[in-house]
């Protein structure tokens, strides 16, 4: 069954780019006019972070963020056969930022969110980094055919993909050297009790401690990733250093930091931003979650 799933989709994966945008704006006016894909959660999550702009406004947020979300997976179909120049000349990223830590054997935790589009991040990297580890943290998909092809796809070019449910796995592989991590640190948490806790995008918000935990056992470079959208097709991530030192920051710090640099890009570019994401399911209980609860970094 797998081996008949990547054949069909590598097939498709050679349609030229033209064609494969064409049949993304029809599947993008087909989610949105026809089933209205997520369109309850998509007011909801866009209302909540954007309270004080005019419908219209909003209206525009949405119609740009499903063109973008097809593209996001049209793109994802076309990693099963391009090339390494071909990622290269389609994702523009200042990579040399990362080679003097390396050089000097140490390593690197590249932070981002979901910013469309966030899975050329991991292939270009892995196109790029040849003397290091790299590895990539991600959420499992329970269906096993779609979970291997999407891994397939993932560790195409050197990178190691880690499933998130596999800490120890996590901790084993980084012990074997220096390393680049790839984490999007805006996945939603499964546990409340153990989450961090703070204001994001105009309400509380739960976060997982595992990449702060990750980033202050291993004393690691911590950049973030702010990916977007040059033109169709084509994309730019600018890394900047976080901290060089997150052992020495007090706990939660660097969630609070990273959080906030998250929330600066999308309100600076709206539609990058994966919006149909159930982000707010956890809901905050200001009595139970005190001791995880932080502060926002305007207020610090």
């Amino acid at each position: 069954m797998y081996y008949l799933l990547f054949c069909f989709f590598y097939l498709l994966s050679l349609i030229p780019w033209p064609i494969i945008y064409l049949i993304s704006s029809c599947i993008a006016f087909v989610l949105q006019h026809i089933f209205r894909y997520r369109k309850k959660v998509l007011e909801e999550n866009i209302n909540g972070a954007f309270p004080n702009l005019s419908k219209r406004d909003k209206q525009v947020i949405i119609n740009q963020f499903y063109v973008r979300f097809t593209d996001n997976f049209i793109e994802l179909l076309k990693l099963l056969s391009i090339s390494k120049k071909g990622i290269k000349k389609r994702f523009e990223i200042n990579f040399p930022v990362c080679y003097p830590y390396l050089n000097e054997g140490k390593s690197v935790q590249v932070m981002s969110a979901h910013f469309f589009n966030w899975e050329y991040l991991n292939i270009c990297g892995g196109a790029t980094f040849k003397y290091c580890n790299l590895l990539g943290i991600y959420m499992p998909i329970e269906n096993k055919y779609f979970e291997r092809l999407m891994k397939h796809i993932r560790e195409r070019f050197h990178s190691k993909m880690l499933s998130a449910w596999k800490v120890l796995k996590i901790y084993h592989t980084c012990d074997q050297g220096n390393f680049v991590l790839g984490v999007i640190a805006d996945q939603n948490p499964t546990n409340p009790k153990t989450s961090f806790w703070l204001p994001f995008l105009g309400r509380m918000t739960a976060f997982t401690q595992g990449p702060e935990r990750i980033a202050k056992r291993y004393n690691n470079i911590v950049l973030f990733a702010d990916i977007y959208r040059k033109k169709r097709g084509y994309y730019k991530c600018t890394l900047t250093l976080v901290t060089d030192n997150p052992k020495e920051m007090a706990r939660g710090a660097l969630t609070v930091q990273v959080v906030n640099m998250i929330q600066t890009a999308i309100y600076t570019k709206p539609s990058n931003y994966l919006w149909s994401h159930k982000r707010w399911k956890l809901q905050y209980d200001p009595i139970q979650y005190k001791d995880n609860t932080l502060t926002p970094l305007s207020s610090v």
